[in-house]
């Protein structure tokens, strides 16, 4: 496993936070709802929201584009291209978005082409840095737009709020680290929680101080059925709800829990749709 850290161009240190934290109440997200993917396209692993409007979600797909939904009416949209999995070495195939809200850059982890980063108006994206393994994930620091991304470890990583710690998820090694940023600690790594399963991408969540994370049981070493899970854990590592999309993902692997609005976005790797969750 590698962490990368990039500074973009351009920097803000004001950052205006949408929610109100305190007023976020959780359920057990027991209504289920789907965003389909056109047809014959599969694999949205990330769900990215732009601006303080919400837009999106924005997801990557198998095929190496990055889709847009514009509500019930219209779907997906997307440019032209291939829907052939296997040009992923010629047109990429990006794993993770992540937005940065002051400037409207998109900035894209992609397994091919590392770390990519694209204009409010969207396009052709810019790589960034390249060379690497396999660029699975990234976010974006609220306050310093500093760009986190992992290289190698099959999951993504997640900035806390107050910028003094990023969390890393451990695919294969059943945990999650916290790596402090700043103060006594800087630089250094703990061990922050211990999962029964192996984690994937980690979201920081709409309450201050929380996150979700998905969780796939059984996926390493394999042991079907496959129980996927939104594990949400607090700053010190205390597991807080776990919620189970075993119903609607039977038997397969997630690598996304995002939450907007007190919903819950879920995306796979094996899947035509989004789900999502909500109370």
């Amino acid at each position: 496993m590698a962490t990368s850290q990039v500074q973009p161009s351009m920097l803000s240190i004001f950052v205006v936070f949408f929610c109100v934290y305190g007023n976020v109440v959780y359920g057990q997200f027991t209504k289920f709802d789907k965003l389909t993917l056109p047809r014959g396209v599969i694999g949205p692993e990330a769900a990215s929201f732009r601006g303080f409007m919400a837009e999106g979600p924005f997801t990557t797909v198998i095929d190496g584009r990055i889709m847009k939904w514009q509500g019930p009416n219209i779907g997906f949209q997307f440019c032209d291209g291939t829907t052939d999995p296997d040009k992923g070495p010629i047109c990429g195939r990006p794993l993770a978005l992540s937005f940065q809200p002051i400037t409207g850059l998109l900035y894209i982890t992609d397994a091919y082409f590392g770390l990519l980063v694209v204009g409010p108006n969207g396009g052709l994206a810019t790589q960034l840095a390249g060379g690497f393994k396999f660029a699975s994930g990234l976010d974006v620091d609220l306050l310093t737009g500093y760009v986190y991304f992992i290289d190698a470890s099959g999951g993504g990583p997640a900035v806390s709020a107050d910028s003094t710690f990023v969390l890393v998820p451990k695919l294969t090694g059943l945990r999650v680290l916290k790596y402090w940023l700043v103060g006594l600690r800087a630089n250094t790594t703990q061990v922050l929680v211990n999962v029964a399963g192996n984690p994937n991408k980690i979201k920081r969540a709409e309450r201050l101080g929380e996150f979700w994370m998905a969780v796939s049981v059984g996926q390493v070493p394999r042991r079907p059925p496959i129980t996927p899970q939104g594990v949400r854990i607090n700053s010190n590592g205390v597991i807080l709800q776990t919620v189970s999309f075993a119903t609607e993902f039977f038997n397969k692997t997630i690598s996304l829990v995002q939450e907007q609005s007190g919903k819950l976005y879920v995306g796979s790797r094996f899947t035509d749709f989004i789900g999502v969750y909500s109370n």
